[in-house]
């Protein structure tokens, strides 16, 4: 097994893909499933079953946990249970009034709708939409069966100072730019990695030599391997930019 950057798969006997890691050093990770954690009751079962274990290298961190979300929700891992039986169902959204005062509100998730967060359950969604109002001294920001029936009076707060209150209140859940690139290491010295975010929605990975590529957004968004993004997916991204790191961030 490689001392590098990628993604890993432990098979059963037939094949069948039975566990999903990463890790910036493939080799030290697997041999530590066999020997620090073999005692763990979490690994016992998953290391008894293990016949075999195949690898992918992705040079970058960041890609390397974005396939590994993505391949675990493909290929249903028993022992990944954790990430493949996560099904998100309500978000927060926000609504505009007629007085164009901005509203929060929790919902269930329907196609075509964008909420702002995503939840895998109501009490979550309400409990983090409850804090933001508390933590950010928010006004109005909730549907008036949210709140014991009672909306609080906002008429007196100019909308574009309330608006602009809740738009901050939100940046820690988006991307501070709505469409970018993420450009980083590759799988050789050679090569770079580049990641795809637009209209706030992660859309892809892919690696390109940069000798060979024309230094333009079309260029790069070429290159990419299209996914369907996911909540986690974002949250991945999310944790990733507010690392310091040397990857560059090309908006557009």
């Amino acid at each position: 097994l490689p001392e590098e950057t990628g993604v890993y798969f432990m098979h059963d006997k037939d094949g069948k893909v039975i566990y999903i890691g990463k890790n910036k050093n493939i080799r030290k990770k697997v041999i530590g499933h066999f020997t620090a954690d073999a005692e763990n009751e979490r690994f016992k079962d998953l290391l008894a079953e293990a016949a075999d274990i195949s690898f992918e290298l992705t040079g970058s961190e960041l890609i390397a946990a974005l396939y590994e979300c993505n391949e675990v929700k493909r290929l249903q891992p028993k022992y990944n249970s954790s990430i493949r039986t996560k099904k998100y169902l309500f978000g927060i959204y926000e609504e505009t009034d007629e007085r164009g005062f901005i509203h929060l509100k929790v919902d269930r998730i329907r196609e075509a709708q964008n909420p702002v967060i995503e939840f895998t359950n109501r009490k979550s969604a309400n409990l983090v939409l409850r804090k933001i109002i508390e933590k950010n001294h928010l006004l109005g920001l909730t549907m008036p069966h949210q709140m014991n029936g009672h909306l609080p009076e906002i008429t007196h707060v100019a909308a574009e100072i309330h608006n602009r209150n809740v738009k901050k209140a939100l940046e820690r859940y988006r991307y501070k730019h709505d469409s970018f690139l993420i450009i980083g290491e590759g799988r050789s010295h050679h090569e770079q990695s580049v990641v795809w975010i637009e209209n706030q929605e992660y859309r892809g990975y892919g690696f390109f030599e940069p000798e060979y590529i024309e230094n333009d957004i079309e260029s790069f968004k070429e290159i990419v391997q299209r996914v369907d993004g996911n909540p986690d997916h974002q949250r991945i991204i999310r944790s990733w930019l507010g690392k310091k790191t040397k990857d560059e961030i090309i908006a557009y």
